[in-house]
């Protein structure tokens, strides 16, 4: 423990309290202590002094032991508790330990007193340490199970037998069964007749531990209407290589469905209309070649509609697959490497390792779900708010640079601001987020290190900042699409990088739901420039 001690001796005699403090001092651990004798002065210094540790006689004239450590469970358990007495029988001594003691030592053998120390504040950080990787895990495991039930689209857990094992509630709104319902159906059932036979032959190919991506089906709901969904499915294998059950994702295309159809029947019309028109305007030339422009203006716009059509189902399934792949990769870290600590007696530095890539996946992961929930909240127009107050921007620059400084030691950081940066009104939390997802991109892409520079201009009207970097730099084709949401440049060595294409999305929202612009200037290979504005004075933005 590389940090200063506090120790707090309860003790009544002072000669045998230095006699303890000389034997920690002749193993050179650094610490400042407190003697107390009494109840009063012992919960006192609890709540004042804060101990790291807490050294106790085991019998006071007007204190006991056992008292004190029953008073240290409740208000400090996690700080180590240990009997250093004249005299304690073996039955006093198992009792101590069995009612929370760290530890006990004699104080006529002194001996043990320091290695039972440093056993005991390894144990403690060890405890400390294991109950935030475990509060991070409970945490991501909560806001999955929010992303899960939220999610737009239907997810079915579907177990080998076919039966319906979990639903969300995308799943109730597609099929109109509540999940109560669909988890007493087989998944057959929720397919229209037309599909029944292809799902049988795609849920023969899951049990084999085939996957497959944006199959097209039609499946019939509760009240018997038809519905089209767009199916992929993961098969699920346990640790012996063993299918036991699969991970379904339906997205509804119905509506891109009945565009189609309309788009066909118009299609359709215009060929009619064009047919007739140019029967009854044969002798007109001009005439017959105005109906032919027609035509192909129409056919031009239905073209154009398909292919936008097709490109929103790949940009859709492309998101999908990055998404899932995004959430299973560190959630199987976190319950891989949760399942070995629970399952196996590691040493102490393999053990600190593992929670150390659980806690890294964790922040991760939770950092990928806000991403997606902030995208749901914006789509929806609920739950994403601005809240302006007048705010420091300069000390978000500051704190985001010096955070981003400790993770890195390939990049040189620059920060120029202007000395009269005062205050202005903004969403702190949000431009915090602003700045933590420009600088984390400078950083990402500039994978060989470079150099970064904050720049602040101002003006009464407005500030301006812009983060650049000498980096990989963007392609000049992606440049105008860089700020749509799921866009990911199609470059390989951006693509290997990895990330779903929402963040870009989000920090747009933000800069212009605060009246700002943002821009960006690139060149493949040299570097980037992300440059936003923010009003000085207060707006109100009509949304």
């Amino acid at each position: 423990m590389d940090k200063k001690l506090r120790i707090l001796f309860l003790e009544d005699v002072p000669s045998d309290a230095e006699l303890i403090a000389r034997e920690l001092r002749k193993a050179k651990l650094a610490f400042s202590s407190e003697r107390v004798e009494t109840k009063e002065a012992f919960v006192r210094e609890i709540e004042k002094f804060k101990p790291h540790l807490i050294l106790a006689d085991y019998s006071l004239p007007t204190f006991d032991g056992l008292s004190a450590l029953a008073i240290a469970q409740e208000k400090c358990p996690d700080v180590p508790f240990i009997f250093v007495s004249g005299s304690i029988g073996e039955e006093f001594a198992i009792e101590t330990l069995k009612k929370g003691a760290t530890d006990y030592v004699l104080k006529d053998r002194l001996s043990p007193l320091v290695p039972t120390v440093r056993r005991a504040l390894d144990e403690a950080e060890e405890h400390i340490k294991r109950k935030k990787a475990e509060e991070a895990l409970r945490q991501s495991q909560v806001e999955y199970e929010d992303l899960y039930e939220s999610a737009p689209v239907a997810y079915y857990s579907i177990g080998v037998d076919g039966l319906v094992k979990r639903a969300n509630r995308a799943a109730e709104n597609l099929s109109g069964y509540s999940v109560e319902e669909l988890q007493r159906l087989k998944i057959f059932d929720l397919y229209a007749e037309e599909s029944r036979a292809k799902a049988k032959e795609l849920f023969g190919r899951m049990k084999r531990g085939i996957g497959w991506e944006s199959e097209e089906m039609m499946y019939k709901t509760k009240d018997g209407q038809k519905v089209y969904g767009l199916l992929s499915v993961s098969p699920i294998k346990d640790e012996n290589g063993r299918v036991k059950e699969s991970r379904s994702v339906v997205v509804d295309i119905t509506q891109r469905k009945k565009a189609e159809e309309k788009l066909k029947e118009y299609q359709e019309h215009l060929e009619e209309l064009v047919e007739e028109r140019t029967a009854k305007l044969e002798d007109t030339m001009k005439d017959l070649k105005k109906e032919v422009d027609e035509r192909k203006k129409a056919e031009g716009l239905i073209k154009m509609q398909n292919e936008r059509l097709k490109e929103l189902d790949r940009m859709k399934s492309e998101f999908l697959s990055t998404a899932a792949h995004e959430l299973r990769t560190p959630l199987t870290s976190i319950v891989g490497f949760s399942e070995i600590l629970l399952k196996r007696k590691l040493d102490e530095e393999r053990s600190n390792r593992f929670l150390r890539i659980i806690n890294e996946e964790s922040v991760s992961l939770a950092g990928l779900i806000n991403d997606l929930l902030d995208v749901s909240r914006i789509e929806s127009g609920k739950g994403f708010k601005i809240n302006k107050a007048p705010t420091d921007l300069g000390g978000i620059i500051l704190e985001n640079v010096d955070l981003f400084k400790s993770q890195t030691d390939k990049h040189t950081f620059e920060v120029n601001l202007p000395p009269d940066l005062s205050k202005i009104e903004l969403d702190k939390d949000k431009i915090n987020q602003v700045i933590e997802n420009l600088l984390s991109n400078a950083l990402k892409f500039s994978p060989k290190g470079g150099s970064l520079t904050v720049s602040v201009d101002k003006t009464d009207e407005k500030v301006k900042v812009a983060i650049t970097d000498t980096g990989m730099g963007i392609p000049e084709k992606d440049l105008p699409h860089i700020f749509e949401k799921f866009y990911r440049a199609e470059s390989s060595s951006i693509q290997a990088i990895g990330g779903t294409g929402l963040g870009l999305a989000i920090v747009k929202y933000i800069v212009e739901s605060h009246g700002g612009k943002i821009s960006v200037e690139s060149k493949e290979g040299k570097g980037s420039a992300f440059s936003f504005t923010l009003p000085t004075k207060s707006t109100r933005k009509k949304r």
